[in-house]
Protein backbone atom coordinates (compact mmCIF):
# COMPACT_ATOMS: atom_id res chain seq x y z
CA UNK A 1 0.00 0.00 0.00
CA UNK A 2 3.35 2.35 0.83
CA UNK A 3 3.67 2.01 -3.16
CA UNK A 4 0.53 2.96 -4.12
CA UNK A 5 0.67 6.13 -1.55
CA UNK A 6 4.06 7.30 -3.08
CA UNK A 7 2.82 6.98 -6.31
CA UNK A 8 -0.23 9.16 -6.19
CA UNK A 9 2.45 11.51 -4.36
CA UNK A 10 4.58 11.71 -7.49
CA UNK A 11 1.36 11.75 -9.46
CA UNK A 12 0.84 15.16 -7.69
CA UNK A 13 4.30 16.95 -8.18
CA UNK A 14 4.80 15.55 -11.95
CA UNK A 15 0.91 17.36 -12.55
CA UNK A 16 2.45 20.40 -10.87
CA UNK A 17 5.41 20.47 -12.79
CA UNK A 18 3.64 20.18 -16.30
CA UNK A 19 1.58 23.25 -15.45
CA UNK A 20 4.55 25.13 -14.40
CA UNK A 21 6.18 24.67 -17.82
CA UNK A 22 2.34 24.98 -19.82
CA UNK A 23 2.48 28.54 -17.89
CA UNK A 24 5.95 29.57 -18.71
CA UNK A 25 5.34 28.49 -22.51
CA UNK A 26 1.87 30.50 -22.80
CA UNK A 27 3.82 33.53 -21.31
CA UNK A 28 6.65 32.99 -23.49
CA UNK A 29 4.58 33.33 -26.60
CA UNK A 30 2.52 36.17 -25.56
CA UNK A 31 5.78 37.83 -25.10
CA UNK A 32 7.17 37.44 -28.86
CA UNK A 33 3.63 37.99 -30.34
CA UNK A 34 3.64 41.01 -28.53
CA UNK A 35 7.13 41.98 -29.55
CA UNK A 36 6.61 40.70 -33.30
CA UNK A 37 3.32 43.32 -33.04
CA UNK A 38 5.25 46.05 -31.39
CA UNK A 39 8.16 45.87 -34.22
CA UNK A 40 5.51 45.49 -37.15
CA UNK A 41 3.69 48.82 -35.52
CA UNK A 42 6.64 51.11 -35.22
CA UNK A 43 7.92 49.61 -38.81
CA UNK A 44 4.92 51.04 -40.68
CA UNK A 45 4.74 54.24 -38.34
CA UNK A 46 8.21 55.37 -39.93
CA UNK A 47 7.33 54.80 -43.78
CA UNK A 48 7.79 57.73 -45.66
CA UNK A 49 5.44 58.88 -48.10
CA UNK A 50 7.12 61.38 -49.97
CA UNK A 51 9.27 59.83 -52.14
CA UNK A 52 10.17 61.28 -55.31
CA UNK A 53 9.04 60.04 -59.39
CA UNK A 54 10.81 61.59 -62.13
CA UNK A 55 10.91 60.02 -65.33
CA UNK A 56 14.80 60.59 -65.77
CA UNK A 57 17.19 60.24 -68.79
CA UNK A 58 21.35 60.56 -69.07
CA UNK A 59 23.05 61.01 -71.77
CA UNK A 60 26.96 61.85 -72.67
CA UNK A 61 26.79 63.37 -76.41
CA UNK A 62 30.13 63.81 -78.49
CA UNK A 63 29.51 67.71 -79.10
CA UNK A 64 32.20 70.07 -81.31
CA UNK A 65 34.06 70.72 -78.01
CA UNK A 66 34.03 67.31 -76.60
CA UNK A 67 31.93 64.57 -74.71
CA UNK A 68 29.13 66.23 -72.45
CA UNK A 69 27.53 64.78 -69.60
CA UNK A 70 23.63 65.66 -69.40
CA UNK A 71 20.64 64.52 -66.84
CA UNK A 72 17.03 65.31 -68.18
CA UNK A 73 13.87 65.60 -65.84
CA UNK A 74 11.38 64.00 -68.67
CA UNK A 75 8.39 64.34 -65.86
CA UNK A 76 7.35 63.70 -62.68
CA UNK A 77 9.03 65.72 -59.17
CA UNK A 78 11.28 68.69 -58.95
CA UNK A 79 14.54 67.14 -57.69
CA UNK A 80 17.14 69.31 -55.53
CA UNK A 81 20.37 69.05 -56.64
CA UNK A 82 21.66 68.66 -52.98
CA UNK A 83 19.69 65.91 -52.55
CA UNK A 84 20.49 63.88 -55.14
CA UNK A 85 23.80 61.91 -55.59
CA UNK A 86 24.98 60.66 -59.05
CA UNK A 87 27.44 57.14 -59.48
CA UNK A 88 29.34 56.18 -62.89
CA UNK A 89 30.69 53.10 -63.73
CA UNK A 90 33.17 52.93 -66.59
CA UNK A 91 36.23 50.71 -67.23
CA UNK A 92 35.93 49.20 -63.68
CA UNK A 93 36.26 53.08 -62.96
CA UNK A 94 33.61 54.40 -59.91
CA UNK A 95 32.78 58.25 -59.91
CA UNK A 96 30.69 59.54 -57.36
CA UNK A 97 29.22 63.39 -57.59
CA UNK A 98 25.95 65.73 -56.66
CA UNK A 99 23.57 66.58 -59.02
CA UNK A 100 24.10 69.61 -58.07
CA UNK A 101 27.57 69.53 -59.31
CA UNK A 102 25.89 70.07 -62.58
CA UNK A 103 25.08 73.58 -61.19
CA UNK A 104 21.22 72.17 -60.61
CA UNK A 105 19.66 73.19 -57.31
CA UNK A 106 16.67 72.00 -58.59
CA UNK A 107 15.56 70.25 -61.59
CA UNK A 108 12.19 70.45 -62.56
CA UNK A 109 10.28 68.61 -65.20
CA UNK A 110 11.27 69.59 -68.79
CA UNK A 111 14.86 70.73 -67.59
CA UNK A 112 18.11 69.80 -68.05
CA UNK A 113 21.02 69.77 -66.32
CA UNK A 114 24.52 69.58 -68.10
CA UNK A 115 28.45 69.89 -67.57
CA UNK A 116 30.97 70.67 -70.33
CA UNK A 117 33.61 68.77 -71.57
CA UNK A 118 36.12 69.93 -68.75
CA UNK A 119 33.88 69.29 -65.85
CA UNK A 120 32.28 66.06 -67.17
CA UNK A 121 36.21 64.84 -66.84
CA UNK A 122 36.73 66.44 -63.75
CA UNK A 123 33.69 64.68 -62.31
CA UNK A 124 34.17 61.01 -63.77
CA UNK A 125 37.68 61.07 -63.17
CA UNK A 126 38.96 60.72 -66.50
CA UNK A 127 41.67 62.72 -68.57
CA UNK A 128 40.34 64.48 -71.98
CA UNK A 129 42.49 61.71 -74.30
CA UNK A 130 40.60 58.79 -72.32
CA UNK A 131 37.05 60.28 -72.11
CA UNK A 132 37.23 60.91 -75.61
CA UNK A 133 38.72 57.00 -76.69
CA UNK A 134 36.17 55.64 -74.83
CA UNK A 135 33.56 58.62 -76.91
CA UNK A 136 34.74 56.99 -80.43
CA UNK A 137 34.64 53.37 -79.32
CA UNK A 138 31.55 53.17 -78.02
CA UNK A 139 32.60 52.61 -74.61
CA UNK A 140 29.43 51.94 -72.36
CA UNK A 141 29.13 53.51 -68.69
CA UNK A 142 26.69 52.77 -65.98
CA UNK A 143 24.83 55.27 -64.51
CA UNK A 144 22.55 55.34 -61.11
CA UNK A 145 21.20 58.31 -59.52
CA UNK A 146 19.52 58.01 -56.02
CA UNK A 147 17.58 60.47 -53.84
CA UNK A 148 19.67 60.59 -50.42
CA UNK A 149 16.94 61.71 -48.08
CA UNK A 150 14.81 58.30 -49.35
CA UNK A 151 17.38 56.14 -50.07
CA UNK A 152 15.58 55.20 -53.36
CA UNK A 153 16.86 54.67 -56.82
CA UNK A 154 15.44 57.33 -59.24
CA UNK A 155 17.89 55.93 -62.29
CA UNK A 156 20.15 53.04 -63.35
CA UNK A 157 20.91 52.32 -67.09
CA UNK A 158 23.96 51.72 -69.00
CA UNK A 159 24.98 54.65 -71.83
CA UNK A 160 26.85 54.83 -74.49
CA UNK A 161 29.31 57.18 -74.36
CA UNK A 162 29.64 59.76 -77.53
CA UNK A 163 25.95 58.42 -78.76
CA UNK A 164 23.40 61.18 -79.90
CA UNK A 165 20.88 61.49 -77.18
Amino acid sequence: MRTAEIKGKNRDRESGVSNVIGVMMMLTIVIILAAMVSGFADGNMNVKTDLPSANLAVSAPYTESGVVFIVENRGGDVLSGRDCSIVTFIDDKQSTFMLSDLDCEKLAAGKKAFAETAKTEKLLGLTQSALNGFAETGKPMEVAIYHNPSNTLLYKSKIILGAKP
